[in-house]
């Protein structure tokens, strides 16, 4: 009987272990799963924040005081009204300088309107694949080659969205504002969802948007959150502002050319300049905004070199020797 009794507790002792043992690859084994999801996942999305997954794979740190003494110096050293902003990224500090000033959005605009029309597809109003047919009022030679398709000619909306984002083209802008003010509630529009501070304004009879460099950057930091838009969605904005066709501003300044820039300049008469986006330096993503009150031949030179000293500190403060 005792015999029986010692082998019936051994018994249940090593089937409780067993249990346990089941129970614990279990657990690890589905731990690994949704590990492996979340890294798919952060492939998939690699535009987008990383906060938005489990791991955080971004460098932390929060001293930017010489960043930003040598950007303000060196703007200020230029005699000209300008607005930054920069944010890391990782921790959410940021660099504020010319904060009071605005300057004409101008193409800079295009990307809160090609949003919008996201935010259309995604509500099951549009299609992207839809092919609109360009009537006149759409026409504009400013900026863009697409007026020489003339009006009755048609594009889609695709089509339109990689013109107005990788050329600035005007047409293209145009074609698409006339889609989203026909089926867009104005309190659906980002501008509006984000509560972004601008200010209308009528330079010549000409209606235009001011805004500020940090006012700006609220639209490619929603993208980077996918705070208004779904993942695939800000993803496939931000993938095509990586090959904005203009090279002279923001992205001269990363001399590493294998890091990817999604970024959207801006030119207004002979008043405003600027090139906004966010550099994806490896575990230490940014984001720039500059924002001159001029056009003239050396503002290109001027927004490179302020690129070029924040993507060198980016990239070598707190590094291993």
């Amino acid at each position: 009987m005792r015999s029986f009794r010692a082998s019936f507790k051994i018994n249940a002792l090593v089937l409780i272990l067993a249990t346990l043992l089941i129970i614990s690859v279990t657990i690890t084994v589905i731990g690994l799963v949704l590990a492996s999801a979340e890294d798919n996942k952060a492939e998939r999305y690699s535009l987008l924040s990383k906060r938005l997954f489990v791991e955080n794979q971004n460098d932390i740190f929060v001293n930017l005081a010489p960043l930003r003494s040598k950007v303000r110096n060196s703007l200020n050293k230029t005699g000209i009204l300008y607005s930054f902003y920069f944010e890391y990224l990782p921790s959410g500090t940021s660099i504020r300088a010319g904060d009071s000033e605005e300057f004409v959005g101008a193409s800079l605009m295009k990307l809160p309107i090609v949003m919008d029309l996201y935010k259309t597809s995604e509500l099951g109003r549009l299609s992207l694949d839809d092919s609109i047919t360009i009537d006149d009022q759409a026409l504009s030679k400013k900026f863009g080659l697409l007026y020489q398709a003339g009006a009755g000619s048609s594009v889609t909306l695709k089509e339109a969205v990689r013109l107005a984002l990788t050329e600035s083209d005007n047409t293209a802008a145009r074609i698409i504002l006339e889609q989203t003010q026909k089926t867009l509630k104005p309190t659906d529009r980002s501008l509006n969802f984000l509560d972004v501070d601008i200010e209308d304004y009528t330079d010549g009879g000409q209606p235009v948007i001011l805004i500020s460099a940090r006012a700006y950057s609220s639209f490619l930091k929603c993208l980077y959150l996918s705070c208004y838009l779904d993942y695939d969605d800000s993803q496939e904005i931000l993938n095509i502002l990586t090959k904005a066709d203009f090279h002279s501003r923001l992205e001269a300044g990363v001399s590493d050319k294998s890091v990817r820039v999604a970024h959207k300049i801006g030119t207004f008469s002979q008043k405003s300049s600027s090139d906004c986006g966010i550099v994806y330096v490896p575990k230490r993503p940014y984001l720039f905004c500059l924002m001159i009150n001029s056009t003239e031949a050396n503002v290109d030179k001027i927004i490179a070199d302020i690129s070029g000293m924040t993507y060198k500190y980016i990239t070598e403060v707190n590094t291993a020797e």
